[in-house]
């Protein structure tokens, strides 16, 4: 018996619907916004019953959907798998509704209004796949040194080391950096580069919770930890973000469109636009 998957998300940038039909890497989804104060939205999907190719295929699709989303909306975003109902509890996926219900794992109060999904980048290549993931969740994580760990590893997707890549990005711009001098003496700096410093204090710190050589540790309940990483946390993410745009050469963008051949409207990019007209359905 066919399952109807639900993959429960957050999302503090609300969409402009609370429902769309479309399809996403060759999976047909049904978004549901519910009540952000009571549960997660969700992505619903139609696989077959204890398919498990089928189920990591529809996963790692809404994965890279909310990736972009987030991308383009600059929003925090949070999924995970939600349960599964047999397909006797539902007829097709247009009318499919929510079954399993998820607490919000952050506040979303609904008042960052009027996104939407209808332009989102195109995700052709491995690291842009990896990197926009770790984006998405380091936004979505409430501590500050998790947080820093996804966006320096953003720098090390395409195998270049991630201290490099810092410098080179830093001195290229500092001014996009706004790193105040009190800023630096906050993060240690004394002397080192940006990369130098945020490598051996703060990734070295967190990850190697012991450490040997009088190296820098990172200490829990901490105040003044927790005012330096909140400073590391901030230029990482913007590290992460120049990376993104300037190295990893994201595609497109894609538009959701109506197209013949397809249930639901699909992400087609500007060579479709261009070649396929007479396959796109308008209204």
């Amino acid at each position: 018996m066919p399952l109807l998957l639900h993959i429960a998300f957050d999302n503090l940038c609300r969409l402009e619907h609370d429902e769309y039909l479309f399809e996403y890497n060759g999976v047909p989804f049904k978004l549901i916004q519910n009540d952000p104060r009571r549960w997660s939205d969700v992505l619903l999907t139609i696989v077959p019953h204890e398919n498990a190719d089928e189920a990591d295929s529809a996963y790692a699709a809404a994965g890279e959907f909310l990736s972009a989303v987030s991308w383009v909306n600059r929003s925090p975003i949070l999924l995970r798998y939600s349960g599964g109902i047999g397909q006797a509890h539902f007829g097709d996926l247009r009318e499919a509704l929510c079954h399993c219900f998820d607490t919000p794992e952050f506040h979303v109060g609904g008042n960052v209004v009027g996104f939407t999904i209808d332009r989102l980048p195109k995700i052709e290549t491995s690291p842009q796949r990896i990197a926009l993931a770790l984006m998405r969740d380091a936004r979505g994580a409430n501590v500050a040194s998790l947080a820093f760990l996804y966006f320096w590893q953003i720098l090390e997707v395409a195998g270049e080391p991630a201290r490099a890549i810092a410098d080179r990005l830093f001195d290229a711009d500092p001014a996009r950096y706004d790193l105040l001098p009190i800023h630096a003496e906050a993060l240690g700096m004394n002397g080192r580069s940006i990369g130098e410093c945020l490598l051996e204090d703060y990734r070295h710190a967190v990850a190697h919770i012991r450490r040997d050589h009088d190296r820098r540790s990172f200490v829990l309940d901490n105040l003044r930890e927790v005012q330096r990483f909140s400073i590391a946390r901030r230029l990482a993410e913007n590290l992460a973000q120049a990376y993104i745009e300037s190295d990893l050469n994201l595609g497109g963008p894609v538009w959701l469109t109506p197209v013949r051949g397809h249930e639901f409207p699909v992400y087609v990019d500007e060579d479709f636009m261009r070649a396929g007209m007479g396959d796109i359905v308008r209204d």
